[in-house]
């Protein structure tokens, strides 16, 4: 036989070492790898709008207003005499047709989003039209064929006087309104019903009080016409009845000429330029009149309001706050346009105002060329481009908001816009913002809604909030129940208590979270609810029985208790925690009728105004404790049964009792590990997510309260990043929030480990 090569016992080391080091820089990698990917998802966000060079897409044509298709290969141009159809690319001619109105066209206006084209004419008539772009395939190529088709047409001038400007739009039941501004500066209106009988036209110039009108808005559905004046001031027409506009609102808005109006995405929010260059959001803000009917001053929003009293005050959820109380009455007030936002103002005069047909993104021009992209969620100023031209005819997005055109001159100049995010901001993510609709600024997270209207709320501190808030009442139910668990098994048990206990909390450990909130959801939430009054005096007068069982256990002979075996008072104990288990059950229904009138959370309700959920954050602390419960509690034990004999020895020796030697001599030695034990159960809970999931109302509300619940960090990237738009803001901003987590992670376990070597150095004389 040969002698062949064998391995020694120095070859495996140099295998074993190579495995290890290989495994343990391969799990960094790993890691680094993930958050870089996240923080990649996420970086997007801090990116800023561009605005590309501007280029001439057309020449040769004075143009009152155009327009583009959704692929940006078509653009239209209104002109006196008709509506002329080119490509973009190369400005060659498509297709001229004729403009509804038979006559010359003095002024006109597309709105993108719903592709409808209003046009004033010189003897004092106005149409809607609308403008579609009708894709076809022709084998591979795509073929764009353009078409109007008028929607209803108007004369709102009777004597023939030209239109200066003009809007118009339909409800939904196929009605047209019309508004306009003549020559002579009369404001003018009038509807054509579906049937299309002749409308009749309406002067409204006569609430105007002497002033000029200057701009006009017109909400999508025809619902409110919105009318600037020569002096700043600003009209409001309810067209709930449209045939007969009913003046609801005027403010005083800007400090010289309005120059421009445009309403935003959902028509709730209007963009307001002057001739000083202002620029402002306004919207509806909610008011409520509250009426004291009893017979003491009662204090509401800092305000006190005294017996048969009443005082206006901003909506701020008053009806439901106030609620329990009978003797108080809140009702409606109005709803009165407010400035919202002003942002940055221009260096001239505003001209021009177009708002995107996504998102609250719109774009403002002033009279010496300068353009700036806004975002009104963000209350940011996206971008300012000089484009040096004097003067717009009109300026609008493309219907996928990837460009703006506006006619100048004799050409039609289109920029590319690249902004995927634009209402996200530092502000908008962790400050309070005014939302549409709301009385004041506040942090919500509301990611959809029901239309592509919605405007978006991504605010994280809610997310914070209901994290923190999870956390905190598991760990207040799980760290007392671990470390005094840890101790009493380590210290006081018998060994067969602790060989056969230990296992069993382990084992807690391998239950899927995903059963643990199934329990806590369908079984512990409705149990709760349905016993609340009993779970509360039993958990009352546990501490009474314990303080019971104690005394009792010290009334026993001396020399019983010496020879007993260690564990024995637990034992004792047991009999004396469940007669006060049974009892605090047992007196559960006299408690509530005494002190609660009969119903706990009825009595919560009208005393304090606190609804109870029943999916709440007292189910979540027992759910979330159950989970985190065997990891502190194991790491505990071990590292209170780790601490040297002799220490223990030592103190009884010198006339310590068992107890006192625990909470005195092993507490301190093994506050290192009980530290890490915390930190860790601390990372699982902060990181938890089916748990949280299913046992609480998934609300992402602003409240401690431990009776309702709350939406984490985690519960929001599982809900919503499956239908999260790839590479959209909700997108990237879950990603941000993957990214705090991993984040908080890092930072506690790093704080643990400091802490740690700290209180290690510290007790290291044991």
């Amino acid at each position: 036989m040969g002698h062949g090569w064998h391995p020694t016992p120095r070859f495996w080391d140099r295998v074993a070492r190579i495995v290890i080091t290989g495994g343990g820089v391969g799990l960094i990698l790993a890691v680094l790898a993930i958050l870089l990917f996240i923080v990649r998802e996420a970086a997007p966000l801090a990116g800023r709008a561009t605005v590309s060079e501007g280029r001439v897409a057309s020449h040769g044509i004075h143009g009152l207003t155009s327009g583009t298709d959704e692929y940006r290969e078509l653009g239209f141009v209104v002109s006196a005499n008709g509506i002329h159809f080119h490509r973009l690319d190369d400005g060659s001619a498509v297709d001229d047709l004729a403009s509804p109105i038979d006559t010359t066209t003095t002024c006109a206006v597309f709105e993108p989003k719903s592709e409808l084209l209003a046009l004033g004419s010189a003897d004092g008539r106005a149409a809607l039209a609308s403008v579609d772009f009708e894709v076809r395939w022709e084998g591979t190529e795509r073929v764009i064929v353009p078409r109007v088709r008028t929607r209803g047409m108007a004369r709102l001038d009777t004597s023939g006087v030209a239109l200066s400007r003009v809007v118009g739009d339909r409800d939904a039941d196929g009605g047209v309104a019309l508004a306009g501004i003549d020559d002579t500066g009369e404001l003018l209106y009038a509807w054509i019903d579906a049937e299309g009988d002749p409308p009749a036209p309406e002067a409204l110039a006569v609430a105007l009080e002497g002033r000029i009108p200057t701009a006009l808005a017109l909400s999508l559905d025809a619902a409110v016409l919105a009318v600037g004046t020569s002096d700043g001031t600003l009209y409001f027409w309810s067209l709930k009845n449209p045939a007969a506009p009913e003046l609801e609102d005027h403010v005083n808005a800007a400090e010289s000429r309005i120059g421009a109006l445009q309403l935003l995405l959902g028509d709730q929010s209007l963009v307001v330029g002057s001739d000083d260059g202002a620029l402002s959001v306004w919207f509806r803000m909610r008011y409520a009149r509250v009426q004291n009917g009893g017979r003491r001053p009662i204090e509401v929003d800092g305000v006190e309001i005294g017996p048969r009293a009443s005082h206006v005050f901003p909506d701020r959820n008053l009806g439901a706050r106030y609620a329990h109380l009978a003797d108080v009455k809140v009702e409606t007030a109005g709803q009165p346009w407010t400035r919202i936002r002003t942002f940055e103002s221009h260096d001239a005069p505003i001209t021009y105002i177009c708002a995107a047909p996504r998102g609250k993104t719109f774009a403002s021009f002033d009279a010496s060329g300068v353009m700036a992209l806004h975002n009104a969620t963000s209350h940011r100023t996206l971008a300012v481009v000089e484009t040096h031209l004097d003067h717009v005819a009109s300026l609008a997005f493309s219907p996928r908001a990837d460009a703006l055109v506006a006619v100048a001159g004799d050409g039609i100049h289109v920029w590319g816009v690249d902004d995927p995010h634009p209402e996200a901001s530092v502000r908008a993510l962790v400050g309070k913002v005014w939302y549409e609709g709301y009385s004041e600024p506040e942090h919500v997270w509301q990611s959809t809604g029901g239309s592509e209207e919605f405007e978006s709320k991504l605010g994280l501190v809610p997310l914070f909030v209901g994290t923190l808030k999870g956390t905190l009442y598991a760990m207040l139910f799980s760290i007392p129940l671990s470390i005094l668990g840890a101790l009493y098994l380590s210290q006081l048990a018998t060994p067969g208590l602790r060989n056969s206990f230990k296992p069993v909390v382990e084992l807690m450990a391998a239950v899927p979270s995903v059963v643990v909130g199934f329990l806590g959801a369908l079984w512990l939430a409705p149990v709760l609810e349905q016993h609340l009054t009993a779970v509360f005096s039993a958990a009352l007068l546990l501490p009474a029985g314990l303080a019971l069982a104690i005394g009792a256990w010290m009334l026993v002979p001396d020399g019983w208790r010496q020879t007993a075996m260690p564990g024995t008072e637990l034992l004792f104990m047991l009999p004396f925690l469940g007669a006060a288990l049974l009892a605090g059950a047992s007196l559960a229904a006299p408690i509530e009728h005494w002190f609660f009138a009969g119903d706990l959370k009825q009595w919560l309700f009208d005393s304090h105004g606190v609804n109870y959920d029943q999916r709440n954050c007292v189910v979540v602390g027992i759910a979330l404790g159950f989970a985190v419960i065997p990891i502190i509690f194991s790491i505990c034990e071990d590292a209170m049964s780790s601490v040297p004999r002799s220490l223990t020895t030592a103190a009884l020796a010198l006339g310590a009792s068992r107890w006192q030697t625990a909470f005195h001599v092993i507490l301190p030695a093994a506050s290192p590990g009980i530290f890490a034990a915390v930190m860790l159960g601390l990372g699982r809970a902060i990181g938890e997510t089916m748990i949280v999931l299913m046992a609480t109302g998934n609300t992402p509300i602003m409240d401690l309260s431990p009776f309702n619940g709350m939406r984490t960090m985690s519960a929001a990237i599982a809900v919503e990043i499956p239908e999260a738009p790839h590479a959209g803001t909700l997108y990237r901003v879950l990603f941000l929030t993957g990214t705090l987590l991993f984040l908080f992670t890092f930072l506690i376990n790093t704080g643990a480990d400091l802490i740690g070597r700290k209180l290690r150095k510290r007790y290291a004389q044991f």
